[in-house]
C-alpha cells in the first residue's frame, strides 16, 4: 500500500511541475504576442502617419494650384465647377 502512494506522489509531482512548465510557456508566449500587436501597432501607426501626410501636401499643393486658377479666370473656372 505504501509503495502505491508513493507512485501517486511521484505521479503529482511530475504532473505539478507539467503544468508549471506549460503555464511559464503560455506566459512567454503571451509576452511575445504582446509585442508583435505592439509592433504592428506602431508601424501601422507610422505608416498612417506617413500617408496622412502625404495627402494633406498633395491636398494642399492642389489648393493652391486652383486657387491660381481662380484669380487669373475667376467666371471661366466657376461655370465648370
Amino acid at each position: 500500500m505504501e509503495s502505491v502512494i508513493n507512485k501517486l506522489a511521484e505521479i503529482e509531482t511530475a504532473a505539478t511541475k507539467i503544468m508549471q512548465a506549460a503555464e511559464n510557456q503560455k506566459k512567454l508566449q503571451d509576452e511575445q504576442q504582446e509585442e508583435r500587436i505592439a509592433k504592428f501597432d506602431a508601424d501601422l501607426e507610422a505608416e498612417t502617419a506617413k500617408r496622412i501626410e502625404e495627402i494633406t501636401t498633395k491636398l494642399h499643393s492642389t489648393t493652391l494650384i486652383t486657387n491660381r486658377i481662380t484669380e487669373h479666370c475667376p467666371r471661366r473656372f466657376t461655370k465648370t465647377l
